[in-house]
């Protein structure tokens, strides 16, 4: 009995040293060893590691694409009409090291450095736009390329920014609708003015034609009468 406890002392404090010592990284992830708050390794291959117990501790960090959402942005446009556009970005921890040095590993922090950053860019950015280039949405290259250029500094690659709404404010939707409204009379009114003209023309030709087609039947009557 006596050895059968110490036998299981000494299992459970083996159990506890390798806990210690070791540290296993998943294929999804990477990690940065620590040691009194200093980075000393990154470590990005998948597998059982070892660190130095109670010295040093381990941060581990996404390696898969992340997706934020970008807080709506009001945005005055260059022909001066107002949007609200709703956006995203796919984004991925490029450089552990830096990502850590920057957020501490905490991704609050990188989430609240893409909205200031990114939420800037896309503002400014279509703040140079005509109404028309937003909607055929060819500015999405240049945010991703100045946003990728701001979050180097954060160890972030931005893989894409991509633009899920672009909105018009209430006041501006409605008098939109009502342009789009008046523009749609106006081209049934043409239309209609323009059917009209054609019947009165088919009218004309068709009157015309009966006329002819009964003076040659009355000449053609005239002349079987006088032989």
């Amino acid at each position: 009995m006596r050895t059968l406890i110490v036998f299981l002392i000494f299992v459970v404090l083996a159990w506890i040293t390798f806990r210690l010592v070791t540290f296993s990284v998943d294929e999804t992830q990477k990690a940065v060893v620590l040691q009194l708050g200093e980075i000393v390794r990154v470590v990005e291959t998948p597998g059982l590691h070892f660190k130095m117990p109670f010295l040093q501790n381990v941060i581990y960090l996404e390696d898969r694409l992340l997706t934020y959402d970008i807080k709506p942005a009001p945005i005055i446009t260059a022909d001066k009409q107002r949007l609200t556009v709703d956006s995203y970005v796919i984004w991925r921890i490029r450089d552990a090291r830096t990502f850590v040095e920057r957020t501490r590993g905490v991704f609050a922090t990188a989430e609240k450095a893409l909205d200031d950053n990114i939420y800037g860019i896309v503002r400014d950015v279509l703040g140079q736009k005509n109404f028309e280039d937003i909607l055929k949405r060819r500015f999405l290259d240049e945010v991703k390329r100045l946003s990728e250029d701001k979050m180097q500094a954060f160890g972030i690659e931005i893989v894409d920014v991509r633009v899920k709404r672009t909105d018009l404010p209430e006041s501006n939707e409605k008098a939109v609708y009502q342009r789009m409204i008046s523009e749609r009379k106006q081209i049934a009114q043409r239309y209609r003015a323009e059917g009209e003209q054609e019947a009165q023309r088919i009218r004309a030709e068709a009157d015309k034609q009966v006329q002819i087609i009964l003076a040659e039947a009355r000449k053609r009557a005239e002349e079987l009468k006088g032989e």
